[in-house]
């Protein structure tokens, strides 16, 4: 067995099992020898013990000596499978980080990708807004024309019937100013009318207590009250100041004889009565 592999049993325990088994054979032998063999060779036999043991020293030596030598291998070798590890966890880290950031630009693609069809969806409908808005202007426009074109032809006809037109003016304002005239005409006979009818009516009263017998009339007493008032009167006023005239004249005076020369003068059309306020409201059409 080569001494680069023989390891001390006591010191390196299950190693170099072979070379020790070797030196308990020497030993027994030794053992042995010196029961039978006399002192000159007791001595001869120290010496080659003294011998042996100094090759034994040299012999362990050279196994540390081995054992160094077989560790700085192994740290060597260790070295170099820590090193390869470290090796191998950065390709598998930069293998990671090639991972990601292709799941990352595969990601971004297909974000890109996704933004470019909503873009082109939605710049596709713009355009059909904006086709649609154009369908609706070229329509208004082609109704603007038509329209155009019809009141330029409805111009073109009042035109040529301008004269006529002009023609009727004349005899429509012409027409206008007889019937205004004929309507100042019976505005002025209306007024002439109404303050004769208030002459009247003011004689009636100033005269009725010099004739024998009186002759006052209730119809004459309720449109002088309605001269006095501006035209209007409640219908229970009208009645009582009504009464209190008619008894100054010794006249019958009760609500009958107002009632019926009220509704006299409502037939004759020169008042009338709103019933929509409180209990009638009596207005003269003579003011």
């Amino acid at each position: 067995m080569s001494p680069s592999l023989w390891y001390p049993r006591d010191k390196y325990p299950g190693l170099g099992a072979a070379d020790a088994d070797a030196r308990a054979a020497r030993g027994r032998a030794r053992g042995g020898a010196a029961g039978g063999a006399d002192a000159e060779q007791e001595q001869e036999q120290e010496q080659e013990d003294a011998g042996g043991d100094t090759e034994e020293e040299e012999e362990e030596q050279a196994a540390e000596q081995e054992l160094r030598v077989e560790r700085a291998k192994l740290r060597e070798v260790l070295a170099l499978r820590a090193e390869e590890k470290r090796d191998i966890q950065a390709a598998i880290e930069s293998l990671q980080r090639k991972r990601v950031r292709r799941s990352a630009a595969l990601a971004e693609q297909r974000k890109q990708q996704q933004q470019e069809e909503t873009e082109n969806v939605e710049a596709e409908a713009a355009r059909q807004r904006v086709l649609a808005e154009l369908r609706d202007e070229k329509e208004a426009l082609q109704r603007d024309i038509i329209a155009a074109e019809e009141l330029e032809e409805k111009l073109e006809e009042n035109v040529r019937d301008l004269p006529a037109l002009k023609d009727e003016l004349q005899r429509a304002k012409a027409e206008r100013a007889q019937v205004q005239t004929q309507l100042d005409s019976l505005r002025l006979e209306l007024a002439r009318r109404k303050r004769k009818m208030r002459h009247m009516v003011d004689v009636q009263l100033l005269t009725a207590r010099d004739t024998n017998p009186p002759t006052l009339r209730e119809e004459a007493v309720l449109l002088h009250l309605l001269y006095g008032h501006e035209g209007e009167m409640g219908v229970n006023e009208l009645k009582q100041e009504a009464s209190e005239v008619l008894q100054e004249h010794a006249k019958p005076n009760g609500n009958g004889v107002v009632i019926r020369a009220l509704y006299s003068l409502v037939a004759n059309g020169l008042v009338q009565i709103d019933r929509s306020y409180g209990n009638g409201l009596v207005t003269s059409l003579l003011v």
